[in-house]
């Protein structure tokens, strides 16, 4: 797993989430999936009267970002060197976080956690149903 292409180790939960979606589908035991997935985050300031603030009354957690959160996951499963199925995700979204620090990271990390579970359950639906990814809206799940 990447976040801004910096690679770090998956927490146990999602590990288990995405073993847990795969279980349930139908691949044969000789085969072998393989999952990539891709967080990134960029933040830009929205304004920059927010600065004069930040310097006068430094104690204020206030620095409101634009923030663009993306994550893209790929499955593929293999079968004796061949690809049998290959998934591709993409979830994105923009918020505007008006608070920083502790405060910001809790959101992101929450808003990732969301974009986890939905896209776990679109590989449930496409690897269950055998249904194109993205056959209903996102939304649906």
């Amino acid at each position: 797993m990447k976040v801004n292409d910096q690679l770090i180790t998956p927490s146990p939960e999602i590990i288990t989430a995405y073993n847990s979606s795969l279980s349930k589908a139908d691949i044969n035991a000789d085969c072998e999936v393989h999952v990539s997935i891709q967080e990134t985050i960029n933040t830009e300031k929205e304004n920059l009267w927010y600065l004069g603030v930040a310097l006068m009354i430094p104690f204020w957690p206030a620095m409101p970002m634009n923030t663009f959160l993306r994550l893209e996951s790929t499955v593929e499963i293999m079968c004796q060197e061949n690809l049998i199925h290959r998934l591709d995700f993409l979830e994105e979204e923009e918020l505007d976080l008006f608070w920083y620090g502790p405060f910001r990271t809790y959101e992101i990390e929450n808003r990732f956690e969301w974009f986890h579970e939905k896209m776990i359950k679109r590989l449930e639906n496409a690897l269950q149903y055998e249904s194109p990814v993205d056959a209903g809206c996102a939304s649906d799940f």
